[in-house]
């Protein structure tokens, strides 16, 4: 997916579904940039957590101790209840809005990811809940040889997110790289942009675009395709990209056919008295 298409993407399916999204790419793409800028053109709160950087557990859900409940037992001991720190990038403000951003996700332990299961589906580390407002987003750079020291995603880890593989054409670059010439007044020498400009992305990137990702389909993801499909409105050009996220390219290609075919169908009587909106996007197909 181009990085110029996420906009949208998190507009729809971060607010309106709180899916989590992982952003893969190959390094310096600009995935850590647009979430940062993202979060501040939205005026959002940002989290920025950095995987290689939580070495142990604690480094996420804080440190147990012990706290007095001043009660005792039946033989007179103190009881005593066990609570967790809270670490200082927790969000507390029940009222915010914001997004945690776990950066370089796969090089945090694997023995350390099991952590996030929860924290990443439901908002919750041990006893704390994170406050409605906030979104979850991850990246990593992709499966592959070159990245030295990253761990591989458990199944269940990947079955918590929706994948989205960036790339970041030439003239998208330039453009933002233009913009930034005028927040920085750089005015001395543009020189390298017009390189890129006219060379394309021949000169950008070496890197190889398309990697196997290793998506497979079950029941959650089918479960997140229909809450988009009810609660989202995906212009079709992001489409695929968004369901082969969750179910991997192969079921993602046969179910947008299936869709296709359905829609060239009449609408039935129920969808016309119960779901207009459906029926009504049959009825555009058919014409």
């Amino acid at each position: 997916m181009r990085i110029d298409q996420l906009e949208i993407v998190f507009d729809e399916i971060l607010w309106k579904t709180k899916i989590p999204i992982h952003l893969i790419s190959e390094t310096a793409k600009g995935k850590s940039t647009f979430v940062k800028n993202y979060a501040k053109k939205r005026e959002l709160g940002f989290v920025h957590l950095i995987g290689s950087h939580t070495p142990e557990a604690s480094d996420l859900v804080g440190i147990p101790y012990r706290e007095e409940t001043g009660k005792t037992d039946e033989y007179g001991h103190q009881i005593h209840i066990q609570k967790w720190t809270v670490m200082d990038w927790f969000p507390l403000d029940q009222e915010s809005k914001g997004i945690i951003f776990i950066d370089e996700l796969t090089t945090m332990p694997s023995d350390v990811q099991p952590v996030l299961f929860e924290f990443i589906l439901s908002g919750r580390l041990h006893s704390k809940q994170l406050p409605k407002g906030w979104r979850i987003v991850a990246a990593s750079n992709p499966p592959t040889a070159d990245y030295i020291g990253a761990n591989p995603m458990s199944e269940a880890m990947k079955t918590r997110f929706l994948h989205l593989q960036v790339e970041t054409p030439a003239e998208v670059w330039v453009a933002y790289e233009r913009e930034r010439n005028k927040l920085l007044h750089y005015t001395k020498d543009n020189t390298i942009l017009d390189f890129v400009e006219v060379h394309g992305d021949e000169v950008l990137s070496e890197y190889q675009e398309e990697y196997d990702l290793g998506i497979k389909a079950n029941n959650r993801g089918m479960e997140m395709i229909h809450d988009i499909n009810n609660l989202c409105e995906l212009p079709e050009e992001v489409e695929f990209e968004v369901y082969a996220g969750l179910i991997g390219k192969q079921k993602a290609q046969r179910y947008i056919s299936f869709r296709k075919e359905q829609y060239k169908k009449p609408p039935t009587a129920d969808e016309i008295l119960f779901s207009f909106e459906r029926a009504e996007r049959k009825i555009e197909q058919i014409l």
